[in-house]
């Protein structure tokens, strides 16, 4: 009897762990878009990618329950190399440029450094890139290796 107890009060405590962790991750996100939608006013747009006034390409990209973004300043982006469904942000010198991840998350998130990014069903990397180009003019666009 006693161990059904015990076994009773650990599962109902893991329960609450976990429902104040998602009630946490919730907060955390609100506060996160009201922050996101301060800082950065959007003026173009196609789908999850968005370019601001402030001069930067950002997309969501979320990490587990939480809200993410990643963001590169337009006047940092060289060219954008496109493949199929990918994309690549590239710096001046054309060495592919991982961005900045910006997460309500209070530690740097290691797994959003990747470079080559997908778009989602039914959108396309190259409007994506004309996106880019269309508030960038300065940026190249890479396709199947040559520049365009």
């Amino acid at each position: 009897m006693e161990r059904y107890l015990i076994g009773g009060v650990v599962a109902i405590a893991f329960i609450a762990f976990i429902v104040l962790l998602v009630m946490a991750d919730k907060k955390a996100n609100k506060k996160f878009a009201a922050k996101i939608a301060a800082e950065h006013h959007m003026k173009d747009q196609y789908g999850k990618f968005i370019v601001t006034e402030e001069g930067e390409f950002m997309f969501s990209l979320p990490s587990g329950s939480l809200e993410g973004y990643k963001l590169w300043k337009l006047s940092d982006i060289g060219a954008i190399a496109v493949h199929n469904n990918q994309f690549t942000i590239m710096d001046p010198s054309q060495k592919a440029s991982k961005g900045e991840y910006l997460s309500p998350s209070k530690k740097p998130l290691k797994e959003k450094s990747y470079k080559t990014f997908d778009v989602q069903r039914g959108q396309s990397a190259e409007e994506v890139a004309d996106l880019i180009i269309r508030n960038a003019e300065h940026v190249k666009l890479i396709q199947k290796g040559k520049v365009q």
